[in-house]
């Protein structure tokens, strides 16, 4: 049986290669995986990530780019964590602004993706818009009128975001510097110390913990979850009294997303939490790609 080429591509960011891509996991070695901190956006593998995207854009596109090598993007919208929003905005844009190189889609070569102009939002909000966008064109006013709260669990941030009738309530939306991979590690310390530095380890418990598998197999045995979801579910109750404790009152809230890698499982855990507003707590339909799929939809907008 033939082998499968990895997805992915080697982009070059400083005189360094970087590989970037789904199957990044499968290129990383012990002790190499992400780690994720608040200036990450200023770190060379940050670049090597908006390359890569950069590149799944050239590979989905690549019927009509065919014969081209270079192509414009007149907007491009971005999102960073909450705690770094203010910090990192005009970095991002300078940095994603400008002509970059980038592997072809077609095999050979280098292909020039000129970007225009940029917006950076805070990431929550591409999930609200994702969940706005879906709804029938007579109840969307009737949506955005709400006063809602994101519930961002990422890999390396928790991040939430009130607003309230299309205004952003800034000094009561913010983040918490602990994610999904905080979970996996203390579980992953828990069953064996040290098998966190494989990575196809980590990405195995990360799918375990996030859609609730009863049981992970590591090394031929099988781990039952229920013994070890406590210990990720102690990080997440951290994470939303955190949230609380930044919010405030939550009782003038009308409706509350869950969203992000992490979102399945911390709704899990809020519901058991709050029980009282449970009628108001919504899991987003496509979680991890929600808040890309948001951006694109504000930069499909902003281009008429």
């Amino acid at each position: 049986m033939g082998m499968a080429a990895l997805s992915g591509a080697n982009v070059t960011v400083n005189g360094a290669e970087y590989f970037v891509g789904q199957d990044v996991v499968l290129q990383t070695s012990a002790r190499q995986t992400r780690a994720i901190t608040e200036n990450y956006a200023d770190s060379p593998e940050y670049k090597a990530l908006f390359l890569g995207g950069l590149y799944y854009f050239l590979r989905d596109y690549a019927n009509e780019l065919r014969g081209k090598s270079e192509v414009e993007i007149r907007r491009l919208v971005a999102g960073l964590p909450m705690n770094t929003l203010a910090t990192h905005e005009g970095k991002v844009r300078e940095l994603f602004e400008g002509t970059h190189e980038v592997p072809s889609p077609f095999g050979e070569g280098n292909f020039k993706v000129h970007v225009k102009a940029v917006n950076v939002i805070p990431q929550p909000q591409g999930a609200m818009v994702s969940t706005g966008a879906r709804q029938k064109s007579m109840n969307l006013d009737r949506f955005f009128d709400q006063n809602m709260l994101v519930l961002d669990m990422g890999g390396g941030t928790f991040d939430w975001f009130l607003v309230n009738k299309r205004k952003i309530l800034h000094n009561r939306s913010g983040a918490y510097q602990k994610g999904v991979l905080t979970c996996v590690n203390m579980v992953c310390d828990r069953i064996k110390p040290g098998i966190k530095d494989d990575p196809l380890v980590v990405e195995r418990v990360d799918e375990a913990i996030r859609e609730g598998y009863e049981e992970v197999t590591l090394g031929g045995k099988k781990y039952r979850m229920a013994d070890y979801l406590p210990i990720a579910d102690a990080v997440l109750t951290e994470c939303l009294n955190s949230m609380r404790n930044a919010v405030l009152s939550l009782e003038s809230i009308d409706l509350i997303i869950f969203t992000g890698g992490g979102g399945k499982r911390l709704h899990h855990v809020a519901q058991k939490l709050l029980p009282d507003l449970a009628g108001i707590m919504v899991l987003d339909s496509d979680p991890v790609f929600s808040n890309v799929r948001g951006f694109y939809v504000l930069g499909e907008a902003s281009n008429g």
